[in-house]
């Protein structure tokens, strides 16, 4: 009788084990995909004037940014995506810089997605794209560190233009030059 009692026992308890397993692996996977929140600024390229001033063509912009990892490439769907303003955007940072491709992913709400090199400096900038209608790949030309997706519209209307400068923690900055 007792050794039905602790094969009994055993056996549930075995079977609660294997109950949280999968639970614990989801739990493990998603750990990576957490983000976190970051304030950026995009600072206009600096134009040296005859008397060796510096001019800038606009006032930097604040950007409320949600930094995710470059494994969230691989999901379907970003609900951010949807939902940005004027003032927030989604970045999704490289552990290194790498020639990549935007994602295609089941979001439909266009957004302007800057290409940003490790040093911060934005390469290229597509407008006014939906990534859930991608038919062609859109690839940097040159190593990124980072995609900044931005609502459709705010990268003109800010006036960003490639050669600007991202400004936040995860950008090395530029070396300083003399001219």
């Amino acid at each position: 009788m007792q050794l039905k009692n602790i094969r009994a026992i055993l056996l549930v308890s075995l079977a609660l084990v294997l109950a949280f397993v999968p639970i614990a692996g989801t739990h493990a996977q998603s750990k990576s995909l957490i983000f976190e929140r970051a304030e950026i600024r995009i600072t206009p390229q600096t134009i040296s004037t005859p008397d060796k001033e510096v001019a800038f063509t606009r006032p930097p912009v604040r950007v409320d940014t949600e930094l995710r990892g470059e494994d969230a490439l691989a999901l379907e769907y970003i609900h951010t995506l949807n939902t940005l303003d004027s003032t927030h955007g989604v970045m999704i940072v490289f552990t290194s810089p790498s020639i990549a491709a935007l994602p295609f992913m089941k979001v439909y709400t266009a957004v302007d997605v800057l290409f940003i090199a490790d040093d911060g400096t934005v390469l290229q900038i597509s407008p006014n794209l939906v990534l859930g209608e991608l038919t062609q790949t859109i690839q940097a030309k040159a190593p990124i560190k980072a995609f900044l997706f931005m609502q459709s519209g705010a990268a003109a209307a800010y006036g960003i233009r490639p050669r600007d400068t991202v400004v936040g923690h995860m950008f090395f900055p530029p070396a300083p030059s003399q001219e």
